[in-house]
């Protein structure tokens, strides 16, 4: 069944404490596909927070984002080169959009594209709720050599207000073991790789007992005043595969 999401979504540091074991086995595996000195886009999203803390120490690689959040948390990890893009500020979830931030999305070429989303749908495709966020979105789509989407299995079957892009337009989707085998299938039958995180052959993916469920603060947290989680250990190098940002004539 579809389920209808409200006109409004609240700000992520409340959403940030939703199912944080969940979000936090997410992002270990997508953090885990993430190879050295890669170009890698990273959207704004709860979920995105854990993959940025669980990314080794040690690697060298270049986020490009026009969310606050995530400069905040990468600029405690080097060596890595952050990119911030420019555009208006939306005060409420500390990101920019506008075309301003469009245009310099169109000088990247990027080797993975980390995207949140407020709805899965096989039908509805990828939905989200803010107008000037899902110009951006699907900007990334389009400057991405892969589209991966991070989403707990709350998100699927879900149809926000706004639609992003069809489903076709994504290779991969990691979500957690909550997901139904019905949405599962659903998914895969448009040529989608879904990954479960916490599954046996699931990348990154460390023994249910070993993962510890962060105390989340019952006050909320400023931007700067993000909690830095422990460092993961490091996870096995990829194959080098580089890409520059466009020069522009």
């Amino acid at each position: 069944a579809v389920k209808r999401s409200e006109a409004d979504e609240p700000p992520y540091t409340i959403r940030e404490r939703e199912m944080p074991l969940e979000k936090q086995r997410i992002g270990l595996t997508a953090a885990s596909l993430v190879g050295e000195r890669e170009v890698i886009l990273i959207d704004i999203g709860s979920t995105l927070l854990y993959l940025i803390r669980s990314l080794p120490l040690e690697k060298d690689i270049t986020v490009v984002t026009h969310w606050l959040p995530v400069v905040l948390e990468m600029s405690r990890r080097a060596p890595s080169k952050i990119i911030f893009l420019g555009g208006e500020v939306n005060f409420g979830e500390l990101s920019v959009t506008g075309g301003y931030t469009e245009e310099m999305l169109e000088n990247f070429n990027a080797d993975k594209l980390f995207l949140g989303v407020a709805g899965v749908s096989p039908e509805y495709g990828l939905t989200d709720y803010n107008t000037t966020e899902v110009q951006v979105k699907r900007q990334m789509i389009k400057c991405a050599k892969k589209v991966i989407v991070l989403a707990d299995h709350s998100k699927f079957g879900r149809v926000a207000p706004l639609k992003i892009a069809n489903l076709t337009s994504v290779h991969q989707i990691i979500t957690d073991e909550g997901i139904t085998e019905a949405d599962r299938r659903a998914v895969e039958s448009l040529g989608v790789e879904v990954v479960v995180a916490g599954r046996p052959g699931a990348r990154g993916v460390v023994a249910q007992g070993t993962v510890k469920q962060e105390t989340l603060s019952s006050e909320r947290r400023s931007a700067t005043e993000l909690s830095m989680q422990p460092a993961e250990e490091p996870l096995s190098k990829r194959p080098t595969n580089s890409f520059s940002p466009k020069v522009q004539a």
